[in-house]
């Protein structure tokens, strides 16, 4: 009895992994962001469902998708002047309580963030046009001082940089890395669990993944 039991029990362990496996059904939000590029989540309008983001890099925009929460979504457009629109984020930036959009266009060098007037009405302000081609956008409390910086990676200078909020939206650069070839994205996270704040990147030239202390 106990010999058939543990030939039983390994057969047991299979079909209920196979049983607990996910399915997965596509659901197409939209087919006009022309050369979509980068796809981000958030609650924008504060009401209680996920929204969704996307930059395309063909029409330079920056789009938002309103969540009926039935898991219907309605476009809006936040700008289409990204030129080359290669990346989108959503964070709280000027800490008033609703989320704000952020993105890196590659033609114009530019990393932007998109203000939220608590009604989804967006007025951009610019952070920076001198990252050169940027082509990733993240934003996080780097210096743990209550407010949102963010980061940025840019191809065709090689670039990591972070920028300082200084509390009222006014950013200050700081280069973590200039030498990072083929980069294509930044990412930041507390890599080692010494409560601050590491930065990553990828970089195809040399397949490169790297961390940033």
């Amino acid at each position: 009895m106990m010999l058939m039991l543990r030939k039983l029990l390994p057969v047991h362990l299979l079909l209920s992994i196979a049983l607990a496996q996910p399915t997965f059904t596509e659901h197409v939000i939209s087919t006009s962001a022309n050369g979509a590029w980068s796809v981000f989540s958030a609650d924008v309008d504060g009401d209680g469902d996920m929204d969704v983001l996307s930059s395309s890099d063909q029409d330079d925009k920056i789009a938002w998708y309103q969540n009926d929460g039935s898991g219907n979504f309605t476009p809006h457009t936040i700008t289409t002047s990204a030129d080359v629109a290669r990346s989108v984020f959503a964070a709280d930036v000027d800490s008033d309580g609703d989320i704000d959009v952020l993105s890196a266009s590659q033609n114009d060098n530019t990393v932007a963030w998109y203000e939220n007037d608590g009604n989804e009405n967006f007025t951009e302000h610019t952070i920076t046009t001198t990252a050169n081609g940027a082509v990733s956008i993240f934003a996080i409390d780097v210096d743990s001082d209550g407010d949102m910086d963010v980061l940025s990676g840019s191809e065709y200078d090689n670039t990591v940089a972070w920028y300082e909020n200084d509390g009222n939206e006014n950013f200050t650069i700081n280069v973590i890395n200039d030498a990072a070839t083929g980069l294509n994205t930044v990412y930041a996270a507390d890599m080692d669990g010494d409560g601050d704040i590491d930065a990553l990147s990828a970089q195809w030239v040399g397949n490169k993944v790297s961390w940033y202390e």
